[in-house]
């Protein structure tokens, strides 16, 4: 059975909580990323950052009707983030992954072990195991 620690990708680019969204944007362009795992001070994952979240705001905050930090007119990730995040463990088996992805209507899932990030797993590593798995279909 393959799992989320099978499949996931180790080097992550994080982003922490406290970071403005102007760069956050530029680092999601300059890495070509869609999103990212939002981090404490204390390097706990704390939410997951995506580009519709940059763009749009909260999908779980909706009382935040200007993505700006207390009046402050600067825009930080943890005012936008989803958060809590929806992540897997390590041992996850990939088909849970990919069921929770669909549900949910998301592309990546952060793998934590002890509350910290492991690593992660997107709907192409999945889609690359798959496809890396099967048998291969035959021309006829």
């Amino acid at each position: 059975m393959l799992l989320a620690k099978d499949l996931m990708q180790v080097e992550v680019i994080t982003v922490q909580d406290d970071t403005e969204l102007d760069e956050v944007l530029d680092l999601l362009m300059q890495e070509h990323i869609s999103g990212a795992p939002v981090v404490d001070c204390e390097g706990l994952l704390v939410g997951v950052i995506s580009q519709v979240d940059v763009f749009f705001g909260s999908r779980t905050r909706p009382g935040l009707n200007d993505g700006t930090a207390e009046g402050s007119g600067v825009t930080l990730v943890r005012d936008v983030m989803t958060s809590p995040p929806i992540c897997a463990a390590e041992d996850m088996p990939v088909q849970d992954m990919a069921e929770i992805m669909c549900k949910l209507h998301i592309h990546r899932l952060p793998v934590v072990k002890r509350g910290r990030l492991s690593g992660m797993v997107s709907s192409t590593d999945i889609c690359r195991a798959m496809c890396h798995r099967s048998p291969r279909v035959k021309a006829v």
